[in-house]
């Protein structure tokens, strides 16, 4: 996977494996892909927006999928200030028992027990 990072123009992100028996699954919305994500066949762009996150892994016949490759490309913007690329699956950031975003379930403010506080 071509390594992510700033472009001036809105790019395509084609995905390659060393093994030609590998079938390479991807997402673009966080989650870790699975054996029945997508398969990768023609470049992946953004459709609507221009920060692209690509998450892949290959898969061989039975052996164990490859390990989680992910990059960040963002295109076309600039910014005065440092940026970072965070990439949690969706049910990490909204959840109410496992989310960074929500103070969850079992809040309590004063005591600091909520779930940004743990993750």
């Amino acid at each position: 996977m071509p390594d992510g990072g700033f472009f001036e123009r809105l790019l395509q992100v084609a995905l390659t494996s060393q093994n030609a028996a590998a079938k390479i699954r991807f997402t673009t919305n966080g989650s870790v892909p699975t054996a029945e994500s997508p398969a990768h066949r023609n470049p992946i762009r953004p459709l609507f927006a221009f920060t692209l996150v690509i998450r892949a892994r290959s898969f061989v016949d039975e052996q164990p999928a490859s390990k989680v490759l992910t990059q960040t490309y963002i295109s076309r913007r600039t910014f005065t200030m440092p940026v970072i690329s965070i990439i949690k699956a969706e049910d990490n950031l909204f959840d109410d028992d496992t989310s960074i975003y929500t103070p969850g379930s079992n809040t309590n403010e004063h005591g600091r027990v909520a779930n940004y506080w743990d993750q």
